[in-house]
């Protein structure tokens, strides 16, 4: 019997990657999630990297068609779907990682452009469920036409659910919640965990509230780093160092490996926000202070793998950094009961496999 055929879309130059990783600079096996994974569950699969060739690769090609698919959220991943039409049509199923590739995959099916892309059609999903809430009619439609086209969705925390079921009129079959993953061996803490004694925060979407974090600190002396492209602050304080250009991997494993305390600031969001941090802070065997939401609550247990604070709470997050700061047993209680997380439940072995379970089901064979 031969392997499941899984076309694989996604942004990523996965050939560049391969060279990042082989050079031991980049976390995930392949890609950032280590979507191969798959592999070791019978699935053979086969990446859109065509995207990464001419014509597609062109500036005119590539601003044309990221103008189309800016004035559609269905579209979004149009010219990854189209470049890359031989490969869908090869596969048994097609998995979009993330919306802004496998949007236009999935709508097409509802189409009579699907006799073009005749696969089964998989999103592993980020923030529509957020975006579903607050989008006007027009662009709720395209969204549900997106969903109605996939046969099967995932995402990262179970509230999502209930969004996907009521706002965007899901059939609760094919909704899948799970766990997400990182690469806990990339960040795993060698030897003796070292403290620079300093507070970071690493973000570059705009769900990050980095401006709570100053006002917290302000006033407090604590060295503080904040990896973000955007401060929008008058005054940077002098205890805040700001970095934002973006750094390598290694240079930011090395800022959490030698911090004292992770932050991960957010806006209250349907979503996960900040998970990836979260999550490869207790890699690192650090403790992560995040803001709380009921997504995040699926990551964090306050006060056993992390500490929780109130969005917006400026007050509330200052003491709880003063708190840990000073407190190095209940650090090192926390941190290895985070780390402990990670390596039984919150790596990308347990996330691709429970996927491919899910994905094992779209087959002919099954």
């Amino acid at each position: 019997m031969r392997p499941i055929r899984v076309a694989i879309l996604k942004t990523q130059d996965y050939r560049a990657w391969l060279e990042f990783r082989a050079r031991g600079e980049a976390a995930g096996d392949l890609g950032p999630y280590s979507v191969n994974h798959l592999r070791s569950a019978g699935f053979e699969l086969m990446y859109s990297d065509r995207m990464f060739a001419r014509p597609w690769s062109s500036p005119i090609v590539a601003r044309t068609v990221g103008h189309v698919e800016r004035r559609s959220d269905a579209y979004y991943g149009l010219g990854n779907a189209i470049a890359n039409r031989k490969l869908i049509r090869s596969a048994d199923i097609t998995l979009g990682i993330f919306e802004d590739n496998g949007s236009f995959a999935a709508a097409v099916q509802t189409t009579p452009l699907r006799a073009v892309f005749p696969s089964k059609v998989a999103l592993l999903v980020c923030w529509l469920a957020e975006r579903a809430q607050h989008a006007s009619h027009r662009k709720l439609e395209r969204y549900r036409r997106v969903i109605a086209g996939a046969d099967k969705v995932f995402y990262f925390s179970p509230n999502q659910t209930e969004i996907f079921e009521q706002c965007l009129r899901a059939d609760r079959a094919k909704l899948h919640p799970v766990d997400f993953g990182i690469d806990g061996d990339f960040f795993a803490p060698v030897g003796v965990a070292s403290d620079g004694g300093y507070v970071v925060a690493v973000g570059r979407d705009r769900s990050r509230d980095h401006e709570l974090l100053v006002e917290a600190v302000r006033g407090t002396g604590i060295s503080t780093r904040i990896y973000s492209p955007r401060l929008a602050v008058d005054r940077i304080p002098p205890n805040v160092t700001w970095i934002p250009q973006r750094v390598s991997h290694l240079h930011y494993r090395h800022a959490l490996a030698n911090s004292r305390l992770v932050v991960v600031p957010t806006r209250s969001l349907a979503y996960p926000a900040g998970q990836t941090v979260i999550l490869e802070g207790m890699a690192s065997r650090k403790v992560v202070i995040a803001t709380d939401s009921t997504a995040i609550r699926h990551y964090v247990r306050d006060g056993v793998t992390g500490v929780l604070t109130p969005p917006g709470d400026r007050e509330a997050l200052r003491q709880a950094i003063r708190d840990l700061v000073e407190d190095s047993e209940r650090r090192e209680r926390i941190a290895a009961a985070g780390l402990a997380s990670i390596r039984a439940r919150f790596n990308q072995r347990t996330m691709w496999a429970t996927i491919g379970l899910h994905l094992r089901s779209l087959s002919p064979s099954s």
